[in-house]
């Protein structure tokens, strides 16, 4: 039976299964077909690689990044997949998007383009000051990127950049939300902006919004706009282009929203417990009964009929080479290094603003930071060796 799958991605230590005693983090979700007929969790072969840290789809074309190994793809909704990094230079990746044949890679050191459905790669950062990308979204011919300095944009397929970033605060850009000449985009700590005029100009739309929070999920559903935070912990909805907003929480019980998506009306919200739906254009929501796929930290891409899940069980994972803990965090954090165990080690973290919060070096296997005054956000931890770079989130 062909049913509507919700692809969420989760990030957990030690373990893979949707609802956790250990940490569970959603990131966020793409909507496609598939057929699931099986009524257990059933793994897909792979992809293995770390932590499955961004999804798209087109067609029945599905890329998965990874954290540590890049790019693989599944021509069959799933069931196999394919390692394809020909040309990946970096192999932590941070967002994904399709046009087409033409696949996108955000890493944490830049853009790669694949005009033949990810056979291939190339290197395209040009004019990219700071190239850390976050989010990749894609109009006809124009590909715009969120990244760690502002908005960016091509229409040649990432030969060249242009800097959109007139009116928007420099920056972190944590989502983008496209339609036409309309874009919005949600920051780290300035609310949301937006332009009706393809990048050119930004004004700040933050009336009925919280002041000075973070948006991680925007997601048009027609002429109607909805946002969600997650250290406000609400889904926002705009019915006037987002000259106001209003709250949107009917029948969430889970109020941090770290993703949101529209297939046929429908808007799903994915949240650190869950999945929910609104088909009333989020007047009210529901839990997802939904189909699922989910991306797990080092035991590939799982799925399952929502409907049919009554319980938890381990499963056996792949270790990661830099490895934090726990996440979400309360006083203090534990990083692991699974391999680079003698070998001299930058640690940096930066929060979700660019800013640089620790650093120091070691050569130990194992470090303990106190992060107990950090305020509640996501941060990075990014590992530098001499001949690797890495790196992990973790929220508190």
């Amino acid at each position: 039976m062909i049913k509507i799958i919700l692809v969420s991605l989760i990030s957990i230590f030690g373990a893979m299964t949707f609802f956790l005693q250990k940490t569970l983090i959603l990131f966020f979700i793409a909507i496609f077909t598939v057929n699931v007929a099986n009524a257990q969790w059933q793994q897909t072969s792979g992809p293995f690689g770390g932590e499955i840290s961004a999804l798209a789809s087109t067609g029945s074309t599905v890329f998965a990044g990874t954290t540590e190994n890049g790019v693989f793809r599944s021509t069959n909704n799933g069931t196999d997949w394919t390692m394809v990094n020909n040309g990946l230079s970096h192999l932590g990746i941070e967002a994904i998007a399709c046009n087409g044949s033409n696949v996108y890679a955000g890493t944490f050191y830049g853009i790669f383009f694949s005009g033949n459905n990810g056979d291939s790669w190339v290197s395209v950062n040009n004019n990219l000051s700071n190239p850390s990308v976050e989010c990749i979204v894609t109009s006809g011919n124009d590909v715009y990127i969120g990244t760690w300095n502002g908005v960016y944009m091509s229409s040649n397929n990432g030969t060249t950049w242009t800097s959109l970033n007139n009116g928007i605060p420099s920056g972190i850009i944590n989502t983008l939300a496209i339609s036409g000449q309309r874009i919005f985009a949600g920051t780290s700590g300035n609310g949301v902006y937006l332009s009706v005029n393809g990048g050119a100009i930004w004004n700040p739309v933050n009336n009925g919004l919280p002041a000075n929070i973070s948006f991680y999920a925007l997601a048009f559903n027609g002429t109607t706009i909805f946002a969600g935070a997650c250290s406000d912990g609400s889904v926002y909805r705009s019915d006037n282009n987002g000259a106001s907003w209003t709250a949107a929480n009917n029948g969430l019980t889970d109020l941090c929203i770290t993703t949101l998506n529209v297939n046929e009306n429908i808007i799903y919200a994915g949240t650190q417990t869950g999945i929910f739906f609104s088909s009333n254009n989020g007047d009210s929501w529901s839990e997802s009964d939904n189909g699922l796929l989910a991306g797990t930290f080092g035991s590939g891409v799982w799925r399952r009929q929502r409907a049919e899940i009554t319980g938890m069980k381990e499963a056996a994972t792949s270790q990661s080479d830099l490895l934090v803990y726990p996440n979400p965090a309360t006083n203090v954090i534990t990083i692991d290094f699974m391999t680079a165990t003698n070998t001299l080690k930058t640690i940096e973290i930066y929060d979700i603003q660019g800013v640089k919060r620790f650093e120091t070096q070691t050569a130990e296997s194992t470090i303990i930071i106190d992060v107990a005054d950090y305020p509640s956000g996501i941060y990075f931890v990014k590992m530098k060796t001499s001949d690797s770079n890495q790196v992990q989130r973790f929220c508190k």
